[in-house]
């Protein structure tokens, strides 16, 4: 369940600031989504989700890739935030492990 609340609290927080139209807060909110990623990835890297959780949790962040793969907005502030080659290690681990490397592709 903190998964979940933590996901929705990012999103809302994310939404928010976009609509208002608020350039600094939104960056921060997607930093600390994608924060929230990088702890739900390690999760499964780490093999400490089990059964349906497991499937549940892996089921969304693919979902959620996908949209920041064919999203070049999304897709440039990942670029932005990704400062050192290990930034959203285990991240980009589950999009090699699941076909979506192309989420943390320069060419987006």
């Amino acid at each position: 369940m903190a998964l979940h609340d933590g996901f929705r609290g990012s999103w809302e927080k994310f939404l928010a600031a976009q609509k208002a139209q608020n350039e600094a807060d939104k960056k921060y909110q997607f930093a600390d989504l994608m924060n929230l990623i990088e702890i739900n990835s390690g999760l499964h890297h780490a093999k400490s989700l089990k059964g349906v959780s497991e499937e549940l949790s892996a089921a969304y962040l693919k979902s959620i890739l996908k949209i920041f793969r064919d999203n070049a907005e999304f897709a440039r502030m990942i670029r932005a935030l990704k400062d050192e080659p290990d930034t959203f290690k285990y991240t980009m681990e589950f999009c090699r492990a699941h076909g979506l490397q192309e989420v943390f592709s320069p060419t987006l």
